[in-house]
């Protein structure tokens, strides 16, 4: 099987330029969400004036955490291995 060629029957639409995309999608009232990250790894944020990104035309809602309430850490997907140990301190 390594080395074999697979038959794809989904790359024909594509090639020919008749595939859709998510992106390519447009429903009456569809709304647009943006994720911000800080630029700082692990870096604190400890206030966030979003007044501006409110005022700006079209925009529905700026989410931050203080809106929503406690956020809760996100444990590493390897903390439930048994031994695994992190190197570093929480």
């Amino acid at each position: 099987m390594v080395g074999s060629p697979i038959e794809r029957i989904e790359d024909l639409r594509f090639l020919r330029g008749r595939g859709e995309y998510v992106g390519d999608l447009a429903v009456d009232g569809m709304l647009h969400a943006v994720v911000l990250r800080s630029s700082f790894a692990h870096g604190r944020i400890r206030e966030i004036d979003a007044s501006a990104a409110r005022a700006r035309p079209g925009v529905r809602a700026v989410i931050t955490a203080s809106d929503i309430g406690a956020v809760p850490r996100i444990p590493q997907r390897l903390d439930v291995l048994p031994g695994f140990s992190a190197t570093s301190s929480r």
